[in-house]
C-alpha cells in the first residue's frame, strides 16, 4: 500500500467516529492501531458475496475497511453487558459525504454460542495477537 493510500486511510477514519464524547481516545486509538488494522485488513481474503461475522466490531473502523475494500455480507456482535439489547450505532462521515447504520446483536460470546454459517469469524481481540 503506497503512503497516498495510508494517508487517505487515516484520514477516512479520523472522520468516522462512532461515538463523538470519546472522539480524542477514539483518535488517539486510530494512531496506535493503524499498522494493525492495514495487516488485519490484508489478512482478509477477498471472497466474492462472502459472509463475515466481526465480533466487537465497535468502534467500527476495521468493519469500515472491510466494507469499503472487501466483498462481504457483515454479521457484528458486540457486548455491553446483559441488560442490552440488539441495536443500531450510526457514523456519519461528513467530510466523505457517508453514512453507515450497523445492525449488531448484543451477544456475550462467552456464554451464548454462535450458530451462524460464515466464511469468516472475525474478532479484533484474535487479530491484535497476530499482528505487529
Amino acid at each position: 500500500m503506497v503512503k497516498e493510500d495510508e494517508r487517505f486511510i487515516v484520514d477516512y477514519l479520523k472522520n468516522s467516529i462512532v461515538s463523538p464524547d470519546a472522539k480524542e481516545q477514539l483518535l488517539s486509538y486510530i494512531n496506535e492501531a493503524f499498522y494493525r488494522l492495514l495487516h488485519t485488513l490484508r489478512l482478509i481474503p477477498n471472497i466474492k458475496n462472502g459472509k463475515m461475522l466481526e465480533i466487537g466490531a465497535n468502534p467500527y473502523f476495521l468493519t469500515l475497511l472491510i466494507k469499503k475494500y472487501r466483498d462481504y455480507e457483515l454479521s457484528l456482535i458486540n457486548y455491553f453487558g446483559d441488560d442490552f439489547v440488539e441495536d443500531t450505532q450510526r457514523i456519519y462521515n461528513e467530510k466523505y459525504r457517508e453514512e453507515h447504520v450497523f445492525r449488531f446483536e448484543n451477544v456475550n460470546i462467552k456464554k451464548t454460542p454462535c450458530h451462524t454459517q460464515m466464511n469468516i469469524l472475525m474478532s479484533w481481540s484474535i487479530a491484535r495477537l497476530w499482528s505487529i
